[in-house]
């Protein structure tokens, strides 16, 4: 399950979006007003939440193949110049308005 995206070129992170804001970023996407591509292979993609509430992208159907790998809470912790980022911190970096 990818935890990020673009959309209209802006980095997006899953796990830092509000509920509203993954909402409009939905409805926006659906109705084609907003892109979604995904950074591993640039195809389309569009946005799911898991019954346990969790907010990630998926892949449109297509037949390209991609070498997507895994993302993890612990991928987006990671040290940057030398300081743990803190779950705080990526939501105000990545959460981004509709």
């Amino acid at each position: 399950m990818p935890l990020r995206a673009y959309i209209d070129n802006e980095e997006i992170i899953s796990i830092g979006l509000t509920d509203e804001q993954w909402e409009e970023f939905n409805v926006k996407v659906k109705k084609q007003e907003l892109l979604l591509t995904l950074p591993c292979c640039n195809q389309v993609g569009s946005l799911r939440k898991s019954s346990k509430g969790l907010k990630y992208f998926v892949h449109s159907k297509s037949d390209n193949t991609c070498d997507w790998k895994p993302e993890s809470l612990e991928y987006f912790l990671q040290t940057e110049n030398g300081k743990h980022l803190r779950v705080g911190e990526l939501k105000r970096r990545y959460s981004k308005t509709v």
